[in-house]
């Protein structure tokens, strides 16, 4: 099964509000004629088989949003490492390790213990990270599915039924009354005092009469503000206004000025904090080598104490509320 008019053609004619593509297409009548509809049965006939459907769903694609696919949760566990701090920890970990694990003295006196408590805390610390990002991400599609999945009312076999958007189909001859949201982009077809609400598409806070004569396409993401009317839709998904916006959208959300300006605060504390860090390192390193030097031993693990007291000075220096 064929169709006279390709998906592409409909969604350039609803992107640029063409008219005069819908008068060459033969008006609404021969539009509806070259999507096998009819603009008072709906889909009706052969058209509502399986295979029809099928063959539908193939040519202009389904009424459901692309989103990119969610994190796993393995990749948010690198995100998580990719923390400053929590790399610091794990370069104290691994020479705890050595020297508690490496050195008789200190093995036998189980100095390896302070080391295997790095490693948990950083585990800790990572895998709760990870575990409430997933979370949160899968709350996010949850919610995003129960958005897009409204009931809507279209006609078919000349029956009006309840759909779930998602259902609608190019073709598809769509109820509409005050107070609904359009499912899809659509031509219109009759109605009594139709007028639908663009400013979520369009920022304009005017109603908008819909009618042959002056501006015949409904935008799928808006809504109708009064009367009531019917609609054939020619655009679906990924195709529709709102779908192509939706595209645009879902990018890696960039930083606000806010987040700019905290960013600049939190390595301004953290310059201070590193700075202050390694002046105690240093001021404990020297002392160390002093005392050994005048016959007070040379231990190696005092020198681990220092790093992760200097470790620790870094890690508070940052308030657990900013980023």
């Amino acid at each position: 099964m064929g169709f006279a008019l390709e998906a592409k053609k409909l969604e350039e004619c609803i992107t640029d509000r063409d008219k005069e593509a819908v008068t060459n297409a033969g008006g609404i009548d021969g539009l509806a004629q070259k999507l096998l509809t009819d603009k008072k049965l709906g889909l009706h006939g052969e058209q509502l088989t399986v295979a029809a459907l099928a063959a539908r769903k193939d040519a202009f694609g389904v009424n459901e949003f692309e989103y990119p696919p969610p994190k796993t949760f393995l990749s948010l566990c690198r995100e998580a490492m990719n923390d400053v701090t929590v790399q610091i920890l794990c370069v104290a970990a691994i020479i705890s390790l050595s020297i508690g694990a490496g050195i008789k003295k200190h093995r036998e006196e189980y100095g390896y213990l302070e080391g295997i408590a790095i490693v948990a805390v950083v585990c800790v610390v990572v895998f709760l990270q990870a575990w409430i990002d997933y979370v949160k991400e899968q709350k996010f599609r949850q919610l995003n599915s129960i958005k897009d999945n409204y009931t809507v009312k279209v006609v078919r076999g000349g029956e009006v039924h309840a759909v779930t958007a998602g259902d609608v189909l190019v073709g598809d001859l769509v109820e509409l009354s005050a107070g609904d949201k359009v499912p899809a982009d659509g031509i219109f077809v009759e109605g009594s005092k139709f007028k639908a609400n663009e400013a979520a598409m369009t920022g304009e806070p005017l109603d908008i009469t819909k009618d042959h004569s002056k501006d015949p396409f409904l935008l799928s993401g808006t809504s109708i503000s009064e009367g009531s009317g019917r609609m054939i839709v020619v655009a679906v998904g990924s195709a529709s206004q709102w779908g192509v916006i939706l595209k645009t959208l879902i990018v890696e959300p960039s930083s606000t000025p806010l987040q700019d300006r905290l960013d600049v605060l939190v390595v301004t504390v953290g310059n201070f904090g590193v700075g202050a860090a390694v002046l105690t390192f240093m001021a404990s390193l020297i002392r160390w080598i002093v005392h050994g030097a005048r016959g007070g031993g040379w231990d190696a693990l005092q020198v681990l104490e220092y790093l992760i007291n200097s470790v620790t000075i870094v890690v508070v220096a940052i308030p657990e509320g900013l980023p």
